[in-house]
């Protein structure tokens, strides 16, 4: 457990040092259903009371709700003493350059980063044009298996935030591996 909290910490810090990143919200740890719920009503109020553009707010927390979603059920889970299974995470939501940024990481099944990385390089290649029509069509043919589900997800935060999706991976562990995004919307 504190292992994975450590290693947490130290991808934070990472971001933190980013000069010009300004943190508005953080959160890192166990992301289970009641925290994933709490978080989000906190984040729901924080952008009501700070971020006056109806788009731009419902954008970045539709992200947000699909990214701390993301953590919930895609992560790799950890089994502890008590053999309780818990994914960990971070989420920040912060301000860069007169844009909004959110940042999240969480460990991953080592066999998914394959999959992960090509689906992300091709969103990244095509236009929103294209990701519109790939989206409907997955939904049309009702295309939501576990993978699948991914996949639309991780368009609709490329079609929210009409910029590159940045992702990193790092292998953690023989099973694991730490999966980080890093996602801008302009204001």
């Amino acid at each position: 457990m504190f292992k994975e909290q450590k290693y947490l910490a130290n991808e934070v810090k990472s971001i933190m040092n980013l000069e010009e990143v300004i943190p508005l919200f953080i959160f890192t740890g166990s992301f289970t259903f009641h925290e994933v719920n709490s978080h989000l009503i906190s984040l729901k109020q924080y952008l009501e009371s700070h971020i006056s553009t109806k788009i731009t707010k419902r954008n970045i927390y539709s992200i947000l709700v699909e990214c701390v979603e993301n953590i919930n059920k895609h992560g790799f889970g950890f089994e502890n003493d008590n053999q309780i299974v818990t994914n960990y995470g971070y989420v920040i939501f912060a301000f860069e350059n007169n844009k909004y940024k959110i940042f999240v990481g969480n460990f991953i099944n080592q066999d998914e980063i394959e999959y992960i990385e090509s689906t992300i390089n091709e969103i990244n290649l095509s236009d929103i044009e294209d990701l519109k029509e790939v989206y409907r069509d997955k939904l049309e043919n009702n295309e939501l298996s576990k993978k699948q589900g991914m996949g639309i997800g991780i368009i609709d935060i490329a079609l929210r935030s009409k910029e590159p999706i940045k992702l990193t991976t790092k292998k953690y562990s023989e099973n694991a591996s730490f999966f980080s995004l890093e996602i801008t919307v302009t204001k």
